[in-house]
């Protein structure tokens, strides 16, 4: 049931992300921004399912986790490409704190919040670009 659960969550998001980034263009600041925007989405329009996907890669066993792992690595790197083409001189980190920030609206974002998701993404995009901006 986890598998099954994961495999969709793990399927969509980087479907919506994918996407995403396909229709920003070329500027990697824009496909960046535009996988950080479709991140959040999905986080806060499906927290209890995305949150599971998220935490739950500890209790699976293979073959399930492999599969997992696959669909995971294939959402990172969604964020990695424009990361590596901003030049950072360390876009593994980079890509993993975007994500990690990203995921993590999962945890506390509420829909009858101060912010609503996009204004939340908005944010996000901000914190993410400028910090990037300021890197080596």
């Amino acid at each position: 049931l986890l598998v099954l659960l994961m495999r969709e969550a793990r399927t969509d998001l980087p479907g919506e992300v994918g996407e995403a980034v396909a229709g920003a263009g070329d500027d990697p600041r824009a496909q960046l921004a535009a996988a950080i925007r479709a991140h959040v989405g999905v986080h806060a329009e499906r927290r209890p399912e995305i949150f599971v996907a998220d935490a739950e890669l500890r209790a699976l066993e293979e073959p399930g986790r492999a599969e997992i792992v696959a669909l995971r690595d294939r959402h990172q790197a969604l964020f990695r490409g424009p990361i590596d083409a901003l030049g950072v001189a360390q876009p593994g980190v980079v890509t993993s704190a975007v994500i990690t920030m990203c995921t993590d609206v999962a945890l506390w974002f509420r829909s009858d919040g101060p912010l609503d998701a996009d204004e939340v993404a908005d944010a996000l995009v901000g914190l993410a670009l400028d910090g990037i901006r300021g890197l080596p």
